[in-house]
Order: C-alpha cells, then sequence, then structure tokens
C-alpha cells in the first residue's frame, strides 16, 4: 500500500510494467471520502487541495491496470480486497488497483474473516 500523494504516481510506472508483463498483484493506495470535512478532520485538510484528480487515485490508475476500483463501503473490505486478488489472477491475469479511503481502514468491521487461501510460497535460500 502506498501514500496517498505522490505514493499513487510514483507506482504507476511498475503498475504499467506489471500490466505488459501480465503480472497477477494487486495494488492499494489511500482514499478519502470526507476530504477531511465534518468528523472526519483527522483525516486531513490536504485532500481538496493536493488530491484534486477527479475520481481519486481509482481514476488515475485506470489506463495502467487490468481493473482499478475504490471500496465504497466498510463492511465490504474483506470481499473487495478478496475480489480485487481474484480479478488479478483469472484469465489473462494482470495488476489491479484498489482506493482503500481511511476512513474506513481506522473504523470497526463486523465482517467475519475470510478463510485462508490454500497457496503455499517455496522459499529458497
Amino acid at each position: 500500500m502506498t501514500g496517498h500523494l505522490v505514493g499513487v504516481s510514483r507506482m504507476l510506472m511498475g503498475l504499467r510494467g506489471a500490466f505488459q508483463e501480465r503480472v497477477p498483484i494487486l495494488f492499494c493506495s489511500g482514499d478519502s471520502i470526507s476530504f477531511g470535512e465534518g468528523d472526519n478532520k483527522w483525516v486531513g485538510f490536504h485532500w481538496e487541495r493536493y488530491l484534486a484528480d477527479y475520481g481519486g487515485p481509482a481514476r488515475f490508475m485506470e489506463p495502467a491496470v487490468k481493473s482499478s476500483f475504490g471500496l465504497n463501503h466498510s463492511a465490504l473490505l474483506a470481499g473487495t480486497v478478496q475480489r480485487a486478488c481474484q480479478m488479478a489472477k483469472t484469465a489473462l491475469e494482470g495488476p489491479v488497483f484498489l482506493a482503500l479511503p481511511f476512513e474506513y481502514l481506522a473504523g470497526e468491521s463486523d465482517s467475519p474473516l475470510l478463510p485462508v487461501s490454500g497457496y503455499t510460497i517455496n522459499a529458497c535460500c
């Protein structure tokens, strides 16, 4: 997961390379739904001034990835991450970008934990 300001533009080259090489990977970045207004002042004031791209980071990344979208409700966090990973691994594998609002990451969730996948990693030294 990268930062929300320069992190998204810095990951663009890596995403484009992963897209051309068909590498199944999930890239995540911060986002905001309140832009630091109302009860969510802790998110920060910088959103309106520095993150002014229409559609936010998800829209900015669309041309460089297989799929790009943002989380729209905190209860969907676990399922959205799982679905994004599935999309990256389906035919014509490629990178998927997911924008995660800070308000949802910092909040409580009632969602059950998802089962661990059956993937094994063989590490060699």
